[in-house]
């Protein structure tokens, strides 16, 4: 096998192992997606009562107002009726009609702050709902990434297994070229070297789309060590197909 099938094995490894954990990050990002959705409708609910209990307050607060003008507005009545002087009845009377607008000023502004606690208890039943619906979609979320855990955790077991065979038998040198591309290019330091003109022999890096000179081409033929990129410094490997085009030709010339 050579240096470059080595490295392709590894290659093809990581690939399989970063679509399981790939799997598996999806499934927790959307899980805790969902988990901080429902920790901020909480805080919005908790929010909403502590107001719904100032408005509920500020509102017995007024209505208690409006009940202690009222008692006054039937006591002044009443030294009205009991008053001995013209002077007396007219202070009284004034005083009177000062208190009844007063209550109803009040009595407004009580009607006004309960209905903002009706509509801050709506509020608060809606975000109720929105928290109840949102819990069943994390309570399914958080179970599909128990699932997915579950599901690739031999298969995970597994793929290591043989990524620690891959690298004892890759030589030390191409590795650490591996490993340094794999850091650099986010886990693709390898490329397939794509056939664009058969005729013209014209061939380009399946990675970066950049001309491959025929000369690289035939380092991976002679399968006597690495070729790379000349544009993004990938490894690159041929496919079976293309392979076995160039060895049936060879075989032709010979």
């Amino acid at each position: 096998m050579s240096i470059t099938d080595r490295l392709l094995n590894l290659y093809r490894i990581d690939q399989q192992i970063q679509g399981l954990t790939g799997r598996v990050q999806s499934a927790r990002r959307y899980a805790q997606t969902q988990a901080q959705q429902l920790t901020d409708l909480e805080a919005r609910l908790t929010a909403a009562r502590t107001q719904s209990r100032q408005l509920a307050a500020s509102a017995a607060n007024l209505e208690n107002d409006v009940r202690i003008l009222e008692e006054r507005v039937e006591s002044l009545r009443k030294r009205m009726n009991e008053a001995s002087s013209a002077k007396e009845y007219k202070a009284t009377l004034t005083e009177l009609n000062t208190v009844k607008a007063d209550r109803e000023r009040i009595e407004t502004e009580a009607i006004e702050a309960l209905g903002k606690v009706d509509a801050m208890n709506a509020q608060i039943a809606e975000i109720e709902s929105q928290i109840e619906q949102r819990r069943k979609v994390y309570d399914v979320a958080a179970a599909q990434l128990q699932r997915e855990e579950d599901e690739i955790a031999s298969r995970l077991t597994e793929l290591k297994e043989r990524r620690a065979e891959a690298v004892r038998a890759a030589p030390a040198d191409a590795l650490r070229d591996f490993e340094q591309l794999s850091r650099r290019t986010d886990g693709e330091p390898m490329a397939e070297i794509i056939e664009e003109d058969r005729r013209r022999q014209e061939y380009c890096c399946g990675a970066c789309n950049m001309t491959v000179p025929v000369e690289v081409v035939s380092v991976l033929l002679g399968r006597s060590g690495l070729a790379n990129c000349p544009s993004c410094r990938r490894i690159l490997f041929m496919s079976d197909e293309l392979r076995q085009h160039f060895e049936k030709r060879l075989a032709g010339r010979s």
